[in-house]
């Protein structure tokens, strides 16, 4: 009886194993598809809106300065310039609907797109070549049929970045063990014309920090994510849930939550 006693929990020991072996199985991507649902939450709506408004205005000013340093403004393209100021908040913001961003794994490639929460495609496919870390866009009506060359694949370009994880703050999501990180940064993409850069990056207060807190996984190896663009998250770990706040935006957050996932090997 007593070795019977010590052979029973050997037993289980060695049918539990399997179960946590595949747990920890690492996934790179070949197959499956994967849907993030991003939307615009604005928390505090008067910050929010006379942020915009005073954002709008000065890039106005500037729009109307650049235009008289390089000659005469004629009276249609001024008033075109003013009348910018009656655009609406929400279209400085893109979409203030939620979106779907998708990823079909092809071996491979991968199959890109976005479409609305309802299930409308919008525009065309973007195909991804996975090994030579290229893209194409290919028409959605017409797989057939692609219209631009191939082009490298662009990550975001941002500087001052400071990566902090909370390994001990965790959240399953769909299946996944995820812990927090958050990535702060400036962004860094206009750089490249510095001198008008710095001008309307201080006016757009890009020039400032912004923070996106990413909702991680270590089970997950991709460089390839339909929202995060952050090669230095994704050389670490996939991110399944993100909320940023940009600096541009003051009182907005934008929200990424994963609404399906079916990858494997």
């Amino acid at each position: 009886m007593k070795r019977l006693f010590c052979i029973l929990p050997c037993l289980l020991l060695f049918t539990s194993f399997p179960n946590a072996f595949a747990q920890k199985k690492v996934i790179r991507p070949k197959k499956g598809e994967i849907v993030f649902v991003s939307e615009n939450i604005i928390s505090n709506k008067e910050l929010f809106e006379q942020s915009m408004k005073e954002k709008q205005t000065k890039l106005i000013t500037l729009i109307l300065a650049t235009m008289g340093k390089e000659g005469e403004i004629d009276s249609l393209a001024q008033k075109q310039a003013k009348n910018l100021d009656s655009v609406p908040f929400m279209l400085l913001t893109g979409n203030d609907e939620p979106m779907m961003f998708q990823h079909v794994y092809e071996d491979s490639l991968i199959r890109s797109y976005q479409s609305s929460d309802n299930g409308v495609m919008i525009g065309d496919y973007t195909l991804i070549d996975l090994k030579k870390s290229t893209f194409v866009l290919q028409a959605k009506v017409d797989r057939s049929i692609i219209y631009t060359k191939p082009q490298v694949y662009y990550y975001a370009k941002n500087k001052e970045v400071t990566i902090t994880e909370f390994r001990n703050e965790r959240k399953n999501i769909h299946g996944y063990d995820c812990f927090k990180v958050i990535y702060k940064y400036k962004d860094g993409s206009g750089e490249e014309n510095e001198e008008e850069y710095d001008e309307i990056s201080t006016i757009l207060s890009l020039d400032e920090f912004s923070i996106a807190e990413f909702w991680v996984t270590d089970q997950i190896q991709s460089l390839f994510h339909p929202i995060c663009k952050e090669k230095e998250i994704l050389a670490k770990y996939f991110p399944l849930e993100i909320n940023q706040k940009i600096s541009l935006f003051n009182g907005m957050t934008i929200s990424t939550k994963l609404k399906s996932i079916t990858l494997s090997n």
